[in-house]
């Protein structure tokens, strides 16, 4: 179980443990489940039809999983590409504490994160996991920007709805989301910011086709450019044509 006394390595190797484990017994389940359901309810095979599962480890740590079909693939069909992400949640004296891993790092937002999420976006929820839920269901898809400032690594993460700023640490193994601004609070700095990440992205997607035209179509390949193009198409609002 999650205690606010734990340390940065004892919070990631939990985490890791537990996810490792729902990835390998959980996450095939609720891909079955969540197939049958929108046979069940008739759902558009365009509709991203976003879903979430809340479970219990054996560890008493609360996770929710948020499922939909991905967005950079038109027609949804079962054993195609359906997009998740395992959160995991604990409450603190600080309040309450949002956390998942990506790639090889920790991510964590904090409750005062979420307070200004509900603030900006007028959501007026006042529950704190509800404005959770209602981060999450918005999808993750976007670019991050580091930027060096002496000894502090900052980090600016482009979103659909907005930005959010946070501070990476530890050798950069751990992402600290601390507040986030709708996209009428940018600063020109930060839409140039912006701009260069679509730029970047752009130059990805390009890349992985240009290694898929001369035959390599592995896999990992196939993922790598889906990620890119969700989130091209996530900031744009454009698909690229192949």
């Amino acid at each position: 179980m999650l205690l606010p006394t734990m340390n940065h390595q004892e919070i990631f190797s939990q985490i890791q443990r537990e996810y490792e484990k729902i990835r390998a017994t959980t996450i095939e389940r609720l891909f079955d489940e969540y197939d049958r359901e929108r046979k069940k309810l008739k759902i558009k095979k365009d509709d991203p039809y976003i879903r979430e599962y809340s479970i219990k480890t054996h560890g008493k740590n609360n996770w929710i999983i948020f499922m939909e079909k991905s967005p950079a693939i038109e027609k949804y069909k079962k054993g195609g590409y359906i997009n998740f992400i395992a959160i995991i949640y604990y409450y603190s004296e600080q309040g309450l504490r949002v956390l998942h891993t990506q790639e090889n790092a920790l991510v964590s937002f904090s409750s005062h994160f979420f307070k200004r999420y509900n603030e900006r976006m007028k959501l007026n929820l006042s529950n704190p996991l509800d404005i959770v839920k209602a981060y999450f269901r918005t999808g993750t898809y976007g670019r991050n920007k580091m930027i060096e400032n002496g000894t502090t690594t900052q980090i600016i993460g482009f979103r659909p709805q907005g930005l959010q700023f946070g501070l990476v640490k530890y050798d950069k193994s751990y992402i600290e989301w601390k507040t986030f601004v709708n996209n009428e609070l940018a600063f020109r700095s930060q839409e140039k910011i912006k701009r260069e990440a679509i730029k970047e992205l752009k130059a990805g997607i390009e890349a992985v086709k240009l290694f898929q035209s001369i035959g390599m179509y592995e896999e990992e390949l196939e993922k790598n450019l889906l990620i890119l193009q969700n989130s091209y198409l996530s900031l744009t609002g454009e698909k690229l044509i192949a």
